[in-house]
């Protein structure tokens, strides 16, 4: 890369609580922190789980919940891992399988 260009890496993480103190986190610690995906989804979340754990029929809410995580998500993929000019065998491969 020649110099003064930036290279952007683009990663999943766990932590989707933007925390009052700074920084993020996987948990809400205090009362002003905050969800940083679209409080729907955390709602619909924490509704199925709810049901869940009641023993009440969760499926149509979980079904709801899963729907709104998949538009979230979006389309996006991973590019596939090229080794020597190929694909990794044709396939899409995940940083955190190990190609075989």
């Amino acid at each position: 890369m020649p110099v003064g260009t930036s290279a952007q890496i683009v990663y999943l993480s766990k932590n989707v609580v933007a925390l009052a103190s700074g920084g993020y986190g996987d948990r809400f610690i205090a009362d002003n922190d905050s969800f940083v995906l679209d409080e729907r989804l955390l709602k619909l979340g924490m509704q199925w789980r709810w049901r869940s754990n009641k023993g009440a029929p969760y499926a149509e809410d979980m079904g709801s919940y899963s729907d709104a995580l998949a538009m979230a998500m979006g389309s996006d993929k991973p590019a596939p891992i090229i080794i020597d000019r190929k694909a990794v065998s044709g396939t899409t491969a995940y940083p955190w399988m190990v190609p075989t």
